[in-house]
């Protein structure tokens, strides 16, 4: 019978401690709506926190009021969202409400570390492909490579995936990774090939590496120009003359394109057309491609291969003998000029120009850089 008593004293005492809870809660709940609407978000702040100290689980106003809490801390300008992402996690709350609330403060964030945070539980909570994207665009922008290959394989981001392995040298890994296509939307495809490619190369499959270059849809200057490089320097000649046309159709790679398509011909014993593309570098804005055509000009020229013609010439210096106006042209390590008749003695000329008064300034500049004055324009028929 005590017992009974005991118990019945005991359920008294919870539903009268639970119907003082609940008029607590309700008074909260007028204070928060009260201030909330008012705009004043210290209150709102203060008092939803203890509402939802004291509001159990299953309260129906409980989620609520915790959307109302991190709306107030937003609009207060005065939060640590670190810390509302901790409180948030304490209190339980259902998917829905967490995604509503990190959807907010992803908006609000300014700092990476806490963007990151915040995506990944977005991503973990949604499975949405969109917050797992800008996760990896993230850590990309920092290069941190390691965390972009712990994310989780999704098609949308494997491109990053592919460019970290890179990045950290992983070539090998790159190459494995990459085998199956389909692990990439189609428009990455382009870029996947291009890493797939020079990983093949850096392991040591040079020519299955090309081979990859060569089957991207739209290649970049760059591409080109290294495809063209390779086979220049293995000597494949007609491989490399199809992508230095494609290059020369690119104006800033213009002068490499012509003065290799000249060399490419040069070695294929087409020496007048080698002199065509050759000649086209005479006026050329770039000085290092201008002299070496010069000098493959005056090279062909010296060997009978090319027809003779009048040209001009810069006269630099006589000498007696070849031997002497050739060390000459060694000490002064003057590429672009040549030993050739004059009267009975070896003139040291420089250059060879179509148009006389752009040996003029030639001239000019051959008198500063050799200190010599008695240096002359000439007409040679070579």
């Amino acid at each position: 019978m005590r017992k009974t008593i005991y118990i019945l004293l005991l359920l008294s005492f919870f539903a009268f401690a639970s119907e003082k809870n609940d008029e607590k809660l309700k008074r909260l709940l007028t204070i928060i709506q009260g201030s909330f609407n008012d705009k004043v978000y210290t209150i709102t702040i203060q008092k939803a926190k203890e509402y939802l100290k004291l509001a159990p689980e299953n309260d129906k106003y409980r989620e609520k009021v915790a959307k109302i809490l991190v709306y107030s801390f937003v609009k207060s300008k005065r939060y640590n969202i670190e810390d509302i992402i901790s409180l948030i996690e304490r209190l339980n709350l259902s998917k829905d409400t967490k995604i509503y609330i990190y959807s907010i403060l992803l908006k609000e964030a300014k700092d990476n570390k806490i963007k990151k945070t915040l995506l990944l539980r977005l991503y973990s909570l949604t499975k949405n492909k969109k917050f797992l994207i800008k996760l990896a665009s993230i850590l990309y922008k920092e290069e941190n490579y390691s965390q972009i290959l712990k994310l989780p394989n999704q098609k949308e981001i494997n491109l990053y995936k592919v460019i970290a392995l890179y990045r950290q040298k992983k070539y090998r890994e790159l190459v494995n990774f990459t085998e199956k296509m389909s692990k990439f939307p189609s428009e990455n495809k382009d870029e996947v090939l291009y890493y797939r490619g020079l990983a093949l190369i850096k392991i040591g499959k040079k020519e299955k590496g090309i081979k990859t270059l060569e089957a991207i849809t739209f290649k970049t200057p760059k591409i080109i120009k290294y495809i063209a490089n390779y086979y220049l320097k293995n000597g494949k000649y007609i491989f490399a003359e199809k992508y230095l046309k494609m290059l020369y159709l690119e104006e800033k790679e213009r002068e490499f394109a012509l003065f290799y398509l000249g060399y490419v011909n040069e070695k294929q014993k087409d020496y007048q057309k080698a002199y065509e593309y050759y000649k086209k570098l005479l006026k050329a804005k770039n000085e290092k491609y201008k002299k070496l055509a010069m000098q493959r000009i005056v090279y062909l020229k010296s060997l009978g291969k090319l027809p003779k013609e009048k040209l001009y010439s810069i006269r630099v210096v006589l000498y007696k003998n070849v031997d002497k106006a050739k060390r000459f042209i060694e000490n002064k390590k003057l590429d672009e000029c040549f030993v050739y008749p004059y009267k009975k003695f070896i003139g040291v000329y420089c250059g060879i120009f179509y148009d006389k008064e752009e040996s003029k300034v030639e001239k000019e500049k051959l008198k500063s850089k050799l200190k010599i004055k008695d240096i002359v324009i000439q007409r040679l028929e070579i």
